[in-house]
């Protein structure tokens, strides 16, 4: 089965929005940089053409390519922060408890 990408007009309009927002302040802060989209490319270990995805808020580039970029041009912190530590901790998250298994002989 293959992958199929999610449309703009697939995803909720706050998503769309965030991607734009993302985009424009990667783009701001590469040319305040003084960067090429083909230098900071490089930098995220991506094309300059998924510079240009991600700059124009695509949908369909990988998040970690958002996060990255964001990471270079020294933004990841302020537009992306780390979930409260409450959030983190998995320690405190309910274990699945298995029913036993009842035996069948309730046919006869």
């Amino acid at each position: 089965m293959s992958k199929r990408s999610l449309t703009e007009s697939e995803l909720h309009p706050k998503v769309v929005l965030r991607l734009q927002a993302w985009g424009k302040a990667i783009s701001k802060r590469r040319r305040q940089m003084k960067l090429s989209q083909a230098q900071l490319g490089y930098r995220v270990g991506v094309t300059n053409q998924t510079i240009g995805r991600i700059e124009a808020g695509d949908p369909t580039v990988r998040a970690a390519s958002y996060f990255a970029a964001l990471l270079v041009v020294d933004l990841l912190g302020d537009l992306v922060p780390m979930p409260a530590e409450n959030l983190l901790d998995l320690s405190s998250e309910a274990q699945r408890i298995r029913r036993a298994k009842q035996e069948d002989n309730d046919y006869f």
